[in-house]
């Protein structure tokens, strides 16, 4: 890795933790980075804000992953792995609504 980039994950746990958490700590990091991305460079066309609206609900999905014995618990109808596949699935329709949305401003 270069200098930047382990400065970057050096928040991140180290080998001796589970890959659980190592890759929750690198989706995070991804959250990060593409709201850093969409703060720095304002979108050109319109209805930009359904790119929050996914990094929320990526996030989400996240919450689900790591949440997932205590959501299963809560209802014991259905796991948190499918919830968060459902919540991804919605971050994903989201980006297909903002491009069939959008015009240039």
């Amino acid at each position: 890795m270069t200098l930047p980039t382990s400065a970057l994950f050096s928040g991140c746990p180290t080998s001796s933790t589970s890959s659980q958490t190592w890759l929750f700590c690198l989706q995070a990091y991804a959250i990060v980075a593409v709201l850093v991305l969409i703060g720095l460079y304002p979108s050109r066309y319109g209805h930009g804000g359904y790119l929050l609206l996914t990094v929320a609900l990526y996030g989400a999905a996240l919450g689900a992953e790591w949440f997932d014995r205590q959501l299963f618990a809560f209802g014991q109808v259905v796991s948190a792995h499918t919830v968060k596949h459902l919540l991804a699935a919605l971050a994903v329709y989201q980006v297909t609504r903002m491009l069939r949305a959008r015009t240039s401003t």
